[in-house]
């Protein structure tokens, strides 16, 4: 995200701003898959758990820093970080997948493929979880309490 365009959609141009890294964590969860017939599959993903925008989302690397600036991380507010050991049904839903299925064998000209459900089950689940951080800035607007903007969403969070 583009902070001087943020400020600028704002008229916020002098406002003071402080960059800071906002803590997360990434999970590596794997586990197997099972599909409509007992089929099993083994996979491995990686989830961001966002505390900040209460989310999970699986993890692109593509928006990685190479060379991460030595900034001062800040923590979320108490009780924001989700017990991802109880398989929340956000976690779930990112792990199940749509698989196309085996064509109908009409002999006529016409064969259909349907799409079928992989649900993951959390019996064969492991989990590891490592510290990352996001990029945001401590936005410091006169007359009004302190804020964190987040640097992936854009959006705006109580600082304390």
């Amino acid at each position: 995200m583009d902070l001087d365009s943020w400020l600028v959609q704002r008229g916020w141009e002098g406002v003071n701003t402080t960059p800071v890294l906002l803590s997360a964590k990434l999970w590596l969860v794997s586990g197997s898959l099972v599909g409509p017939d007992d089929e099993r599959e083994w996979g491995a993903w990686q989830v961001l758990e966002d505390p900040w925008s209460s989310s999970l989302a699986i993890y692109d690397s593509d928006e990685e820093l190479s060379y991460p600036p030595r900034l001062r991380a800040v923590g979320p507010s108490e009780g924001s970080w989700t017990d991802m050991w109880d398989f929340p049904p956000e976690l779930l839903r990112l792990l199940d997948s749509r698989k196309q299925g085996e064509p109908d064998s009409d002999e006529g000209p016409v064969s259909s493929v349907m799409l079928e459900w992989w649900r993951f089950d959390p019996e064969t689940a492991e989990l590891s979880e490592s510290p990352v951080t996001i990029p945001g800035w401590i936005i410091d607007v006169e007359g009004a309490p302190t804020q964190i903007l987040h640097g992936r969403n854009g959006r705006r969070y109580e600082y304390e």
